[in-house]
């Protein structure tokens, strides 16, 4: 994976209540108005786990009015909004007598972040197939994370099923969002850019996408109109700003990437995002110890990238041609 592609904690939300906000209030509010025939068919087929989105309260009365026992939750608690739904979480699970079990995952745009992310997956895999009585299986949206999880329950044997009671309440801007979001993780930036065109009332989430593609497309002004509109009208969804430090990179503003990277890891000082933009700035500023040390962190959280360990590499020539 290419960070000056950008590697945000993106889990770029839709979940059922997309559009009756935006920003941080949106993020923890993954409901809508709608009401739910929670008595209908939970899944097409019976199955020892059942996949879905963040659930809401009406969904933990579906779950155990079918005999749900234990909640497996994929939410990380490092992601601000993603703290709070699992604090929220907790407390409803509990009122409702359900076991609640946590692997904290984190994924940026569909892709694994963090050295451990496959021994979390299996440890998530693991701990279901050990639970007596059926599981309810998510991450935010219900794909990536989950999905990851489920692959591997699935090859191991385990049934599983995909929770049926909110698919039909998706608006079609939250499906259009979703789609766009796979088509980007999968590297068609057109395609995404296309979808996200249709989308009549576009939220800050869609605004950020739209953003991250621009950016991948190589639209660097429009990506950098996005990620200010994002940071005007939602501040909360700071993951703007590392977008907005990677477009200061690419025309060359230094100084104004700087700024923008270390506000972010002031907010979120375990985030390796915020570390790898401070490595490149260090290195475009020929603060080469610098930048190894901002880079070996962030190389740790993807000892995967080979674009980090490349610059490593270089700046160990440097530094030796220099006799430092």
């Amino acid at each position: 994976m290419n960070l000056t592609s950008r590697k945000p904690l993106l889990l770029l939300a839709g979940g059922a209540c997309a559009l009756l906000g935006a920003g941080f209030w949106v993020l923890v509010t993954p409901d809508n108005p709608l009401t739910r025939l929670f008595r209908r068919p939970i899944t097409e087929t019976d199955a020892h786990v059942v996949v879905g989105p963040y659930p809401i309260e009406e969904d933990f009365k579906a779950l155990r009015d079918h005999q749900v026992t234990t909640i497996v939750s994929l939410l990380d608690s490092r992601l601000p909004y993603e703290k709070v739904l699992l604090d929220q979480e907790k407390q409803v699970a509990a009122r409702y007598g359900f076991k609640l079990l946590n692997f904290p995952m984190a994924s940026v745009l569909g892709h694994p972040l963090g050295s451990d992310y496959k021994q979390r997956v299996e440890r998530a895999a693991e701990a279901i197939a050990a639970t007596e009585g059926k599981v309810y299986l998510h991450c935010y949206l219900g794909l990536h994370r989950a999905e990851a999880v489920q692959a591997l329950l699935r090859n191991r044997g385990a049934r599983t099923a995909t929770y049926l009671l909110r698919q039909a309440e998706r608006s079609q801007d939250i499906r259009l969002l979703d789609q766009a979001h796979r088509d980007y993780e999968e590297g068609r930036c057109a395609d995404a850019l296309a979808k996200l065109g249709k989308i009549e009332h576009p939220d800050a989430k869609t605004l950020l996408l739209r953003g991250w593609v621009e950016y991948r497309l190589g639209d660097i002004p429009a990506a950098r109109d996005l990620f200010d509109e994002v940071l005007r009208i939602s501040p909360e969804l700071d993951d703007a700003r590392i977008g907005r430090g990677y477009c200061a990179l690419r025309e060359g503003q230094v100084a104004a990437a700087e700024e923008h990277f270390a506000v972010f890891m002031k907010a979120h000082p375990a985030d390796p995002t915020a570390a790898h933009g401070l490595g490149l700035v260090r290195y475009r500023q020929g603060r080469l110890e610098e930048a190894a040390r901002f880079l070996r962190t962030a190389h740790e959280a993807d000892p995967a990238d080979g674009e980090i360990r490349e610059i490593l590499d270089e700046i160990a020539r440097r530094r030796s041609a220099r006799g430092d």
